[in-house]
């Protein structure tokens, strides 16, 4: 859907099933670290790693980039957008 219509699908995070798309992942954590160095400084992009296979939860984890993941065979990447906080009134 989000090929079909990428203006109103603009909230589904980026996703990477792993480890059949593992270089298209280093590629995009090549690229946001090269922006957050350029353009934002302070913080990288936090991604969400869930194993693959039923695990109801068990086994997921956080990473800053493709070097904090674990080495088992099958999981899913999602980034994680954090919220814009909303301007006090």
């Amino acid at each position: 859907m989000k090929e079909l219509f990428p203006d109103e699908y603009d909230f589904y995070p980026g996703t990477w099933t792993l480890p059949a798309q593992l270089d298209e992942f280093r590629k995009h954590c090549a690229l946001q670290a090269g922006m957050a160095s350029a353009l934002r400084p302070a913080e990288p992009s936090t991604y969400i790693v869930k194993p693959s296979g039923g695990c109801q939860g068990a086994g997921i984890y956080l990473i800053r980039g493709v070097e904090g993941l674990l080495p088992h065979t099958a999981s899913v990447s999602l980034m994680w957008s954090n919220p814009t906080p909303s301007p006090s009134p």
